[in-house]
Formats: C-alpha cells, structure tokens, sequence
C-alpha cells in the first residue's frame, strides 16, 4: 500500500496541481505531463453500463444545481450506497441534507 500512496502522489508534481486547479476553475480539461496519463484508471472497470468515463462540466452550474437535477430525476432511486450498508435514495439524502441544515 505503501507503494502505491508513493506512486500516486509522484503523479502530482507541483506544475500539475497548479494547472489541475487552473483548469478547475475554468471548466477545462487540464493539460498536465504525460506521467499523469499513463496512469490506468482502473475505477473504471467499476462503472456499471451506461456510466461515462468522462463528464461535461459545463452541463450543470454548480453542484447545487447537479444535486437538485439529480433529486428530481431520479427521486427514489439509490443515491448512495457503501460498502454494503443500506442504500439512501436520492430523495431521502435530500431531505436528510435538509434537516441537517435546519
């Protein structure tokens, strides 16, 4: 585990996290060294059919409006699920999110 922390960390030299951060905040995709893309993304492998391997940033304006669209689309559908547990409606994390709030 030890190796694969050192691994991932040498993958974010200090010019790549300075262009992942500008690239953030300007919904680009960021142009970082080639070490960075060699990586396998693995995660990938996990994604049930149908799940893009990439997004478009600029669909939405803000995760707020991502969440909001998500509750109305997909209500009682499985927001969240880990690791076994019970999973959490998209509905349900709406109104638990809004009673933590209150």
């Amino acid at each position: 585990m030890l190796f694969e922390r050192r691994l991932f960390h040498s993958q974010f030299a200090l010019e790549d996290q300075k262009e992942g951060m500008a690239a953030f905040l300007e919904k680009r995709k960021a142009r970082l060294q080639e070490s960075i893309e060699l990586v396998e993304r693995i995660w990938l492998k996990s994604y049930p059919p149908g799940v893009p391997a990439e997004i478009n940033p600029d669909e939405y304006k803000s995760l707020v409006e991502l969440f909001e669209t998500s509750i109305r689309k997909y209500g009682e559908a499985p927001g969240v699920q880990q690791h076994g547990q019970d999973r959490i409606s998209f509905a349900d994390l709406d109104r638990m999110s809004r009673d933590f709030g209150a």
